[in-house]
């Protein structure tokens, strides 16, 4: 894996951390709630730094990513498109779910 590409990574979710811990975020369902209020400093904060992280995990080499195959890479992949090219059509619930469910693994795999 690129050195750059990992500490972007860790910038990216850092900063989404940050959002979170702003607007007192620690559930999906806090998530969910939140981004239906329509908040566009929050929406578009979040889904930003979700579609940075996505664009740098494509980069990641595939012997990184075989480390954790409890990750759904391939989603959060998936989000960086959603998030940059039809951010209309994000579903909340879903990106809540890999905040709270894959982010954290990727984040404790990317501190080893």
């Amino acid at each position: 894996m690129a050195k750059d590409c990992k500490e972007l990574l860790i910038k990216h979710l850092n900063a989404l951390s940050g959002i979170l811990d702003k607007y007192n975020i620690n559930t999906a369902k806090d998530y969910t709630k939140q981004y239906k209020k329509g908040y566009e400093e929050f929406n578009a904060s979040t889904i930003f730094h979700i579609g940075h992280i996505g664009e740098n995990i494509k980069k990641l080499d595939d012997s990184f990513k075989d480390l954790d195959k409890s990750i759904r890479w391939k989603q959060l992949i998936r989000l960086r498109d959603i998030a940059f090219h039809d951010y209309d059509s994000i579903n909340t619930d879903f990106v809540a779910d890999l905040l709270f469910k894959d982010i954290p693994k990727l984040q404790a795999l990317l501190e080893k």
